[in-house]
């Protein structure tokens, strides 16, 4: 492949780069995103944590007991809260981190991979995200596009809230 083909597949949109990668020999649609052997985590998108905090704090009262801001608080702090108290910065800080590791534990955010091909020793990598629980529903894929280098792709994603690079 040369150096003008490469810069074209780069140019593309994400949607005719998908085009061209399902024309290549070497994708086969049935495991080319569920092969696992080759592809690796490049981060996780967890959406508008600000958002989802609002959202617990919203919701406070319509579980009696909160789980979720309950296990972050003692027993009388709790109390505070439930009459109404702000939480702290810091509280609200800890909160974004269990809401992160409910939705990873859910699978409720993105997971971006990565997958490195190599045509006519021009080094391309492919980004798509998952979604999903694979024994559940199942895991959805969105292919994202093809970038020459990490640095490319993570410029492409920090477009998204809650993004965090691997």
């Amino acid at each position: 492949m040369s150096n003008d083909e490469v810069k074209k597949i780069l140019s593309m949109s994400p949607k005719k780069q998908e085009a061209w990668v399902k024309k290549q020999e070497w994708f086969d649609k049935e495991t080319f995103f569920i092969d696992r052997i080759d592809r690796d985590i490049f981060g996780v998108i967890h959406g508008d944590l600000d958002e989802q905090v609002k959202f617990e704090l919203n919701n406070f009262n319509c579980f009696d007991p909160n789980e979720t801001i309950q296990s972050l608080v003692s027993e009388k702090r709790y109390k505070q809260i439930k009459k109404g108290d702000k939480l702290s910065d810091k509280e609200i800080k800890s909160l974004k981190e269990i809401i992160k590791d409910q939705n990873l534990d859910d699978h409720l955010a993105l997971t971006i991979m990565k997958k490195e091909i190599e045509i006519n020793k021009t080094k391309l990598l492919l980004f798509f995200t998952v979604y999903g629980h694979p024994l559940g529903s199942g895991e959805e894929y969105e292919f994202e596009g093809v970038f020459k280098n990490d640095e490319d792709a993570m410029k492409y994603f920090s477009k998204y809230k809650g993004v965090e690079f691997c």
